[in-house]
């Protein structure tokens, strides 16, 4: 199992050990990176995600300025049910003279959600990419700063200066 064996001259042996420690003390390292790393990872999936909520949000209430639309899919939902209640009243009563003829309803019209998506994007996509930007430049710098040093401490210092660890509770910041 180990490569020294008896016999062995003393700077074998030594070259054993020095071989042996800076193994056991780059894991270590390779370990505070990865701990280090997944709290990085894991501040920046929450921001990621904290962008897209926010900017659907906004896609929402951008369609709210579209009266047609919430009034078209009351009118639909409205439709389906009415006819879902008449279908049910036919069965109830045994008149079975309505029977299912598609899964789905097929209406004439629809709503242009192409077009209301290509006007959101024209609108916000330029501040939709700073946004990522923002975050993606943060994470590689703070990386860069992670990479400097394997000392616990140090990290833990840079991850609280960019706002990633709150100073007072060391929590992933939202």
């Amino acid at each position: 199992m180990s490569k020294f064996k008896v016999g062995d001259s003393v700077d074998a042996l030594r070259y054993y050990m020095y071989d042996l420690i800076t193994t056991n003390n780059c894991c270590e390292k390779i370990k505070e990176e990865k701990e280090m790393n997944k709290v990085l990872n894991l501040w920046y999936d929450r921001k990621k995600k904290a962008i897209k909520k926010r900017y659907d949000n906004l896609r929402e209430e951008f369609n709210e300025q579209y009266g047609s639309i919430q009034s078209f899919n009351e009118l639909v939902d409205k439709f389906n049910k009415d006819l879902e209640e008449l279908y049910n009243f036919d069965k109830a009563t045994e008149q079975f003279v309505l029977t299912e003829n598609a899964p789905s309803n097929v209406i004439k019209y629809k709503v242009d959600t192409n077009r209301i998506d290509d006007e959101f994007n024209r609108m916000y996509r330029e501040k939709i990419k700073q946004d990522y930007q923002e975050i993606d430049d943060i994470r590689e710098e703070v990386e860069a700063q992670l990479s400097l040093s394997n000392d616990l401490e140090y990290q833990r210092k840079i991850l609280k200066k960019y706002g990633i660890i709150n100073k007072v509770t060391e929590k992933i910041s939202e």
